[in-house]
């Protein structure tokens, strides 16, 4: 079992030590400090740590970011080097395995058979009189509201941010789906995900309508949406071209993500991680007008017209 007593040891009296007491001198110390340590598995098990004992997010937040969110939540005003004393004597007395498995993704069920489109129409009138056709321009409604807020694509500068937007949360889309075609001549379909919440304001052109066994079922090039219950939660909506030029939303990379996966040649292990990295590493393809900052490849965050 692995021993911290030496290193909360010396870490008792680096404070007393840096010139200035700043976050930056405090990053530089711990980063200086491991690269002495002969010890390449120091910080994954200080990652692992974090996330299975305190839910800090280990997916996209480097371990500094990680141990700064633990700090920040000890005690706002508790310093990097001080924090990281603190986790390391949690540590010394935690008896539980970091070494398992990560599960961090877990695969949906999904039916590779797909379903039957039905009877394939050029449009469809609803009960309200609504005529929907093949081509018009569908938008998904808001389900983020001011979450935002508490993201680092927002606001870099927060010590605690939350990444529940890019995860699949009860705030998702309950009838629009993500789909494709299967079968020789794409007589079927597959959905599999909820649409997520992220995708909210989203903008789609209609490229078919099937109705079958009740259901109207509209597809774009990725989403499959129940039409009339999603009408009813007021879950899209249908733009019209008289009220100027309609862009569509480019989700023409997270389509290829999803070929490469089908023909057995993504980089990752399934459809929900395709989604979920598709969502932090390509976000600005959403054209969401709070994604201010960006993460560069080592980590640090800067605004969208730095260059990182």
């Amino acid at each position: 079992m692995t021993s911290y007593k030496k290193d909360i040891e010396k870490l008792m009296w680096v404070d007393y030590q840096l010139p200035q007491r700043n976050k930056n001198n405090y990053t530089s110390f711990i980063k200086g400090y491991l690269s002495g340590k002969d010890d390449k598995g120091f910080e994954e098990r200080v990652s692992l740590y974090l996330n299975k004992v305190h839910q800090i997010n280990i997916e996209y937040n480097t371990w500094i970011e990680q141990l700064d969110h633990y700090s920040y939540k000890q005690n706002k005003s508790m310093s990097l080097v001080e924090g990281l004393g603190t986790l390391l004597q949690e540590m010394e007395d935690y008896s539980g395995k970091l070494d398992e498995e990560k599960a961090l993704f877990d695969e949906e069920e999904i039916c590779w058979d797909g379903e039957l489109k039905g009877e394939m129409k050029e449009q469809i009138q609803l009960q309200d009189n609504t005529l929907i056709t093949v081509g018009d321009y569908i938008q998904f409604t808001d389900k983020i509201g001011d979450s935002y807020k508490q993201t680092k694509f927002y606001d870099s500068s927060l010590r605690a941010p939350c990444w529940d937007l890019f995860y699949p949360s009860e705030r998702d889309f309950n009838h629009v789906y993500f789909y494709f075609d299967v079968g020789e001549k794409d007589e079927r379909f597959v959905t599999f995900s909820r649409v997520r919440c992220l995708f909210s304001n989203s903008i789609i052109q209609i490229k078919s309508i099937s109705s079958h066994k009740g259901k109207v079922i509209l597809y774009s090039d990725l989403f499959a949406i129940e039409l009339e219950k999603a009408f009813q939660e007021r879950e899209i909506k249908l733009l019209s071209e008289g009220n100027g030029e309609i862009e569509l939303t480019d989700f023409s990379s997270l389509s290829e993500q999803f070929d490469n996966y089908i023909q057995g040649i993504s980089e990752y292990p399934s459809l929900r991680e395709t989604i979920n990295r598709w969502c932090v590493y390509f976000l600005r393809y959403l054209d969401k007008p709070w994604y201010k900052y960006h993460q560069s490849i080592n980590g640090s965050w800067h605004k969208n017209n730095e260059i990182s």
